[in-house]
């Protein structure tokens, strides 16, 4: 692999020569980053990669993977997001989609916190999204009980005095419903029901069937964990522990990759 340049190791993002090759794990993030908004420059998706690499301990060097590179892997997702076309499940949700598109009673509530949201934000979400938030609420109910355990005033039926009456009873329906009240909770959940669901439209196409390919989307896996009341191991050790695994494999590949080149030189002598 060529040195870094001085400029790449002050921290400027302007590498464009050959670097590490991209794995499928890195495909998927750059698959991610454009079906969220698909007419994002090139430019501003690769400054997205760089930033998701780099909070997940992933990138192999500074600017990687480059704009060019970058530019082919995005020519490629296109054609076969093209090709795929959206399907009913990418439709706008409603309660009307029900029949065709159950989703348990019990996740209504959590569906209809996460519609009210994206709505209000002018992104509506699709079905496939919201069969993600049916899935996932049970995980945030979780986190409302854990909250329970955590606070003896409510358990006992008084208002803290560091409370106001107002904000005490939203707390108190939150705990006793289970329902996100605070926008930054239902914000969560829409964040991974829309991951989720975009990984399921390119899971759609090939599921990862090695070890190797699934890393990245335990990495999410992780984050969701964090959710639940905290517990052993913590979801901050399993992402430590993953993205060290990421780099191992992708060091072997290199070096794999590299004693290839130096193989046919050796033979020459």
């Amino acid at each position: 692999m060529d040195k870094p340049t001085k400029q790449e190791l002050a921290g400027g993002n302007v590498y464009a020569g050959r670097g590490p090759n991209i794995p499928d794990n890195v495909d998927h993030i750059i698959a991610e980053i454009y079906l969220k908004d698909k007419k994002a420059p090139a430019k501003e998706i690769m400054d997205k990669v760089h930033n998701t690499l780099l909070e997940y301990g992933l990138q192999l060097r500074s600017g990687w993977p480059g704009l060019s590179a970058i530019q082919q892997r995005l020519t490629k997702i296109r054609a076969k997001d093209k090709k795929m076309g959206d399907g009913p499940l990418d439709w706008p949700w409603s309660l009307v989609s029900l029949p065709q598109y159950p989703i348990s009673p019990e996740a209504i509530p959590f569906v209809l916190k996460v519609w009210a949201r994206a709505l209000l934000e002018n992104k509506p979400i699709t079905i496939r999204e919201a069969l993600w938030v049916g899935r996932l609420y049970p995980i945030f109910k979780a986190f409302a009980l854990g909250e329970l355990g955590e606070s003896s005033k409510v358990g006992e039926m008084e208002t803290p005095l560091t409370l106001s009456a107002s904000s005490f009873q939203a707390k108190l329906n939150h705990i006793l419903t289970s329902l996100p009240t605070d926008l930054s909770d239902v914000d969560a959940l829409w964040a991974f029901a829309s991951t989720l669901a975009i990984q399921e439209k390119i899971l759609g196409l090939e599921y990862p069937d090695t070890r190797e390919g699934i890393l990245s989307y335990w990495l999410n896996d992780a984050e969701v964990y964090g959710i639940l009341p905290e517990g052993e191991p913590s979801a901050s050790e399993l992402s430590t522990r993953i993205s060290q695994e990421f780099r191992a494999v992708y060091e072997k590949s290199k070096q794999r990759k590299e004693a290839h080149h130096e193989r046919p030189h050796s033979q020459e002598r």
